[in-house]
């Protein structure tokens, strides 16, 4: 079963800490679950979801951006990772399996560097503001209704480079969601740094997370997987597993 990380700056989600561009897949996993290692909350979650099905976990790691075209052009099956479901009613994405389960929700928050500017509460107040994105990610209606009111859409890589054009003045606001924006400001070690986080129009642009698999994973498989996130969840094993980060 391939397990597919979105690159190796998805923490604290997905850690990726060491992988290879000539075949994409990461050695310095396990096919076992160790409490010691931090790999990252769906690493945790899907490496003890599968346990119990006696597969063997081959780790490949692509930039988002590609790993979605790849999945579309039918690359790597079977399969297994987490997506939103906001993919699915996007065309080509009808035939995979998403669980019902919502595992997280993605609220996006506007990440500003000291004093520089306020926080925007409409789209109207981002008029002439250079406003961070992140390249390959999936912002819907934003990206059009920030151009539409005069913004200037710039894009970065990774929360780490978008931190760092933020803090020496390459833009005003970063668009991220906050958990991973406090995770990589930790990570780069700029946590005491003046960087702040407001909930992004007052929180009402919202997505959810869920586990998704190829089409070619059987139903049977899918149905127990799906129970078996079910009672993870109910027994406060998934929060646990989301507390470690």
């Amino acid at each position: 079963m391939n397990y597919l990380i979105y690159g190796a700056g998805n923490g604290p989600f997905q850690i990726a800490p060491a992988f290879s561009d000539s075949n994409g897949t990461d050695s310095s996993y396990s096919d076992t679950f160790d409490e010691q290692i931090a790999r990252g909350f769906i690493t945790d979650f899907i490496y003890e979801l599968l346990r119990e099905e006696n597969v063997k976990i081959t780790p490949v790691v692509e930039p988002i951006k590609r790993m979605k075209r790849d999945i579309l052009a039918g690359q790597f099956k079977p399969w297994i990772t987490y997506g939103f479901r906001g993919w699915e009613a996007m065309p080509g994405w009808e035939g995979f399996h998403f669980l019902p389960q919502n595992l997280f929700e993605y609220t996006l928050s506007q990440v500003y560097y000291g004093d520089f500017v306020k926080p925007a509460s409409t789209f109207s107040e981002f008029k002439d503001c250079r406003v961070i994105l992140i390249r390959g990610f999936s912002y819907q209606m934003v990206v059009e209704k920030l151009q539409e009111h005069g913004a200037l859409v710039v894009y970065a890589d990774n929360f780490a480079q978008a931190l760092r054009m933020l803090k020496y003045g390459r833009a005003e606001i970063f668009l991220g969601f906050d958990k991973r924006v406090k995770y990589v400001l930790q990570e780069m070690g700029l946590a005491d740094d003046p960087f702040h986080l407001s909930p992004f129009m007052h929180g009402q642009l919202k997505g959810y997370a869920t586990l998704m698999m190829s089409d070619d994973i059987p139903q049977p498989m899918v149905d127990r997987l799906t129970d078996r996130v079910q009672a993870m969840i109910d027994s406060g094993r998934w929060q646990a597993l989301w507390d470690r980060y």
